[in-house]
């Protein structure tokens, strides 16, 4: 089907909006000029554009940022994805509502078969879409698309980046612990800093049916000691309540000591790949910050105890 001078005008829209996501540093930044741009065009006939992000971990899709004739505003609503219709998720129909005394476009936003998000455009009262409109913003639709595609890998990319400085950061971290006293105190404060998870929860085990637990929450200074069955400390990293958890086991010469448990028990805010990525990785520090601080230990204890006289 030959294309309209609607769908130039439309494309050539969308390419200048989508640059804004290539030139700005912070995604929220080339995020705020796209859609500032793509509503001066449309300022006409629509109230409100907004644009929604899908998040495939939380299976939601949220809005990111609207733009209305009074400015650029975050957005604040979600909506899950299963409310979401198969023409929108899947084949990528433009779709026209309306709904009350309201109407709307939604431009699904696709690449291939991954859905990205949607933007929603929101008409002014007794204006209406004209004819082969739905038509004309395929191309947009297709441009804009790409566009957030490349935003959304950026946005992983700087993640994995900051994932390994955090990583660095905490390692060293780590190191200055083996010499300290209450290491597994100091332990716990900085994995509820730098990471900010719900709780943590560090174990180690007393003999074959006990183990004495750290707990402390975020945003609280006090920690609680307790000793807990290993019944009920395995039950809960079965985790049949379903909350966002996470369990790194501690090794001291292949045989397990204790272990680190982080969840999310009152947020439940899931953990992504790149979270598992990094407790992965942390895990093997965090069994070598122990057995080192073990091994310390030991020699200090050797060099302080006179085994002839058997004295400190």
């Amino acid at each position: 089907m030959r294309a309209s001078i609607n769908s130039f005008i439309l494309a050539r829209l969308a390419v200048k909006s989508t640059k804004m996501l290539y030139e700005y540093k912070k995604s929220k930044h080339g995020l705020y000029h796209m859609l500032f741009n793509l509503y001066k065009f449309f300022k006409v006939n629509f109230k409100e554009i907004n644009l929604f992000i899908y998040y495939e971990e939380r299976k939601i899709i949220k809005e990111e940022i609207k733009a209305t004739e009074n400015g650029i505003f975050l957005g604040r609503d979600s909506i899950p994805f299963v409310q979401l219709s198969k023409k929108i998720t899947e084949k990528g129909e433009i779709i026209y509502r309306e709904f009350g005394r309201g109407r709307d476009i939604i431009i699904p936003l696709i690449v291939g078969n991954n859905f990205l998000g949607l933007l929603e455009m929101l008409y002014k009262e007794n204006c209406y879409p004209p004819r082969n409109f739905l038509n004309d913003l395929k191309p947009l639709q297709d441009i804009i698309s790409q566009g957030i595609q490349y935003l959304i890998s950026h946005i992983k990319l700087t993640q994995i980046s900051n994932t390994i400085k955090k990583i660095n950061n905490i390692n060293k971290k780590f190191i200055r612990l083996i010499e300290s006293l209450n290491m597994e105190r100091r332990l716990l404060r900085i994995i509820l800093k730098e990471m900010a998870f719900d709780r943590v929860i560090i174990y180690m085990l007393e003999d074959s049916e006990n183990a004495n637990c750290l707990i402390g929450c975020y945003g609280k200074n006090k920690i609680f000691k307790y000793k807990i069955p290993i019944n009920a400390i395995n039950k809960f990293i079965a985790n049949e309540n379903k909350i966002p958890l996470f369990h790194i086991p501690l090794n001291l010469n292949g045989t397990l000591k204790g272990g680190i448990i982080v969840d999310n028990f009152l947020t439940f805010i899931p953990f992504s790949e790149e979270s598992k990525e990094f407790f992965n990785e942390l895990a093997t520090e965090l069994s070598l910050l122990f057995e080192n601080s073990t091994l310390f230990n030991n020699i200090k204890k050797d060099a302080l105890f006179d085994h002839l006289t058997g004295m400190y």
